[in-house]
């Protein structure tokens, strides 16, 4: 469920945005926070004009249940800067949205993506190299394996990186959502689970004991 205040858990707080938060974002959220829960990532959604209070579009609920289970009571809610100054990350559903975060929160700028521009990236990634402090949060080491990436990636046009609106457009429409978004999902929960594995090597490497 969507809560009031988001901070994020230990390991940092991804946040999805779209324009209601009623099926791209809000189908993002529910997902992750299914798949994520187990790495203490927290996961949390909003609209750039939401519907707010409502809950999630019943075929974006009935996609997001294919793929979790059953799914928790939700409620839309606005995008404002105090959501996004805890986030680790800001994943948006297009580049437009994207620059709408950016116009309010422009410290947030870099941390701050189109989904899919973010899944591309993250799929460049060499599997091992990270730079700075690989004991920083998971999200936070996330971040910085996607930026990396800016400028080695070839750049693509907004038409083939914005995930189409589904609202009111039919099943046929939340599935093109899905295969949108999927693929993007699951390069973010692949490379999570890597950066743990990663880091936790480096971690057991300097409590060896030295011959």
């Amino acid at each position: 469920m969507a809560s009031d205040g988001p901070t994020g858990d230990d390991e940092g707080l991804v946040l999805f945005v779209c324009e209601g938060n009623v099926a791209r974002s809000a189908f993002a959220e529910a997902v992750m926070a299914s798949r994520l829960s187990g790495l203490g990532v927290a996961v949390a959604s909003a609209g750039t004009r939401a519907v707010v209070d409502a809950d999630l579009d019943p075929l974006a609920r009935t996609a997001a249940e294919r793929l979790v289970g059953e799914v928790a009571p939700f409620r839309a809610r606005q995008l404002v800067t105090e959501l996004i100054e805890p986030a680790g990350v800001v994943l948006c559903a297009t580049r437009a949205q994207r620059d709408e975060v950016a116009r309010l929160s422009p410290r947030a700028m870099s941390r701050t993506f189109a989904l899919r521009d973010f899944g591309t990236l993250l799929a460049h990634w060499d599997g091992h190299t990270v730079s700075g402090d690989v004991d920083a949060p998971l999200v936070t080491l996330l971040v910085r394996v996607a930026a990396a990436e800016r400028g080695l990636v070839p750049w693509m046009s907004a038409d083939a990186v914005d995930v189409a609106d589904p609202y009111g457009r039919g099943a046929s429409a939340f599935d093109r959502m899905r295969e949108q978004m999927l693929p993007s999902l699951q390069q973010i929960e692949d490379v999570l689970i890597a950066l743990r594995g990663l880091r936790g090597s480096h971690q057991g490497a300097r409590r060896a004991p030295r011959p």
